[in-house]
């Protein structure tokens, strides 16, 4: 798919992964390599801040945005950053050289959209608008976890007090624990210059008013995941964007949220997700794991339906088990009879929170329905 893309699109890739870990950088990495695909270079910003990390990445491709103390910060250095940075983007694409950027935090209890992401995203913008590049291959790409490897120390600390003996403490768990598997989804590559070319149709359709986007997906009259991307305006803006006029911005800010959503919908539902999902909404009272099982059989279904892709596959109990299993710090089991087991999720503090970073993973699959439902609620009363 992508090589055909290559031949295409005539223009370099731009790779958009979700950002669920600090792992998606090398990960998406060493799947093109095997893959056989030129290897993107990395963009970054003051979210990396571990000195090995930085130095790793930055053997393998990466550039960031030069690191300033606190205070030192200045309108000429930061135009002058950015006209650099801007210049070294374009030459990158001239000589046809991938790029992946990430448009979210790696922030494993909340999800905040990255203005760093934006500024990469409009370099490859304004190389596309200066001629530089004649067309360019976005990718949005899903990344699935059944456990992120974010835990322990480094998951409560912040990373400019990080010590090298917390970081080697944290690797050797990392290596002794299980942390079941990956899914990575590459998402069908579009045409940056098709997107700028029909963006008048997306402008206009941002000013319609909330009734005339959300009835006719109620009634099934339209399925346009424009209307959805048009009603998230607040996850990212350009406000941080002062180099581009209030059109350009339009187009950034769209074009960000058209591959926030993509690279969303074409991320796997993992078996961890659901589980969460059935003990933090469903079951926080504890139940059998037979109805368990029953439940995970239903809200796997219902995700199918929905056109979204499971991580997961085998006999039920085995799925559900391995689920607890990684769940584990998370529930209790109890024997109960009739070979059967008792699960109640734990009512401490950090098991609800863990338990939530990983139900938001399904939040994409309902949230479509669950907004036109909140709208005519309120429509009723």
């Amino acid at each position: 798919m992508l090589r055909k893309a290559r031949a295409q699109y005539g223009g370099p890739f731009i790779f958009v992964p979700v950002h669920k870990s600090r792992l998606d950088r090398l990960l998406v990495i060493f799947i093109l390599f095997c893959h056989s695909v030129r290897v993107p270079y990395l963009t970054g910003g003051e979210d990396i801040r571990l000195p090995l990390l930085r130095s790793l990445l930055r053997r393998l491709g990466g550039i960031f945005i030069p690191q300033m103390a606190k205070g030192a910060k200045s309108s000429y250095t930061e135009d002058l950053n950015q006209a650099v940075l801007t210049s070294y983007i374009e030459e990158l694409l001239r000589g046809q050289e991938n790029l992946q950027l990430y448009l979210e935090e790696a922030v494993p209890r909340s999800v905040r959209p990255s203005l760093t992401g934006m500024v990469w995203l409009t370099c490859v913008f304004k190389a596309f608008q200066s001629k530089v590049i004649p067309d360019a291959a976005l990718v949005p790409v899903g990344i699935s976890y059944d456990r992120i490897i974010e835990g322990g120390c480094l998951e409560q600390t912040d990373p400019d007090s990080i010590s090298l003996w917390a970081a080697l403490c944290w690797m050797l768990g990392f290596v002794r624990r299980r942390y079941g598997c990956v899914r990575v989804d590459f998402g069908q590559p579009f045409s940056l210059k098709d997107y700028i070319e029909n963006e008048g149709i997306r402008l206009r359709s941002s000013t319609l008013p909330l009734r005339e986007l959300l009835l006719p997906c109620m009634f099934g009259s339209s399925s346009d995941a424009v209307y959805y991307e048009r009603s998230q305006d607040w996850i990212l803006t350009g406000e941080g964007l002062p180099q581009l006029d209030r059109r350009q911005q339009q187009l950034v800010t769209g074009l960000g949220r058209h591959l926030l959503y993509t690279a969303t919908s074409c991320s796997a539902i993992m078996s961890t997700t659901i589980m969460a999902s059935l003990l933090l909404q469903k079951h926080r009272q504890g139940t059998l794991l037979s109805v368990l099982a029953r439940d995970f059989q239903w809200l796997t279904e219902e995700v199918l339906a929905r056109h979204f892709d499971v991580g997961f596959s085998g006999q039920l109990r085995d799925v559900v088990l391995h689920a607890l299993y990684l769940l584990r710090d998370c529930v209790t089991l109890r024997n109960f009879p009739l070979n059967d087991l008792l699960v109640t999720p734990k009512p401490t503090r950090r098991a609800v929170r863990e338990l939530s970073v990983y139900s938001r993973g399904i939040l994409p699959v309902f949230i479509y329905e669950a907004v036109a439902g909140e709208w005519l609620l309120l429509l009723l009363i």
